[in-house]
This record gives C-alpha cells, sequence and structure tokens, in this order.
C-alpha cells in the first residue's frame, strides 16, 4: 500500500515490504514530481532492503529521510536482523553496561 495523500510537497509516503518491492517507480515518481522528502519503512528483510532503498535514492537524486519504528531492533521489522529486549528489561538489570 502506498500512502501520499496530503496536498503539500515534503511529505512522507509509507513503504510495505516486501509487497512493495515492485513499485519502486511509483515511489520515484513521488519523490521526483511529489516531492515526497522521505519514506517511512514496514517491513523487508536484511538482503533485498538496503539495495532496493539504494535505488530508491539513486533514481530520485537526493538524500532522503528513511523512518521506521526500531525501538527494538531493526529485526522487529526486518527479516533476519537482531531484536533488541524491551528498554524496560535492559533498564531493569541497572547495569551501565546494558
Amino acid at each position: 500500500m502506498v500512502t501520499c495523500n496530503l496536498p503539500w510537497s515534503n511529505a512522507s509516503a509509507a513503504i510495505r515490504l516486501p509487497r512493495d518491492y515492485g513499485k519502486l517507480d511509483e515511489f520515484v515518481r513521488m519523490g521526483v514530481e511529489l516531492e515526497v522528502a522521505g519514506f517511512i519503512l514496514f517491513g523487508g528483510d536484511r538482503e533485498l532492503t538496503p539495495p532496493f532503498l539504494a535505488r530508491l535514492r539513486e533514481r530520485i537524486g537526493r538524500p532522503l529521510l528513511i523512518m521506521a519504528d526500531y525501538e527494538r531492533g531493526a529485526g522487529r521489522m526486518v527479516t533476519g536482523m537482531p531484536e533488541l529486549p524491551p528498554a524496560m528489561a535492559i533498564g531493569a538489570t541497572c547495569s551501565p553496561e546494558a
């Protein structure tokens, strides 16, 4: 699903992976024609997501803000990446090394 219904430029759009891997041209159009400043990333995998985002940036021709909810590590959203324990669990250790 692509979300970009805002009437002003520099909005953001959602990329839902893996189902949006085939929509690169649509995201490029948003970045170029609609001047979308960034994308929020949902899902993906360790092997395909980095080259997908690199191609997106390259084809749009400028830096992009890529956002995601990684508070428990990239593994929470991206398959094959490590997941972290909740912040409360880390804090409960009372260890400065945690």
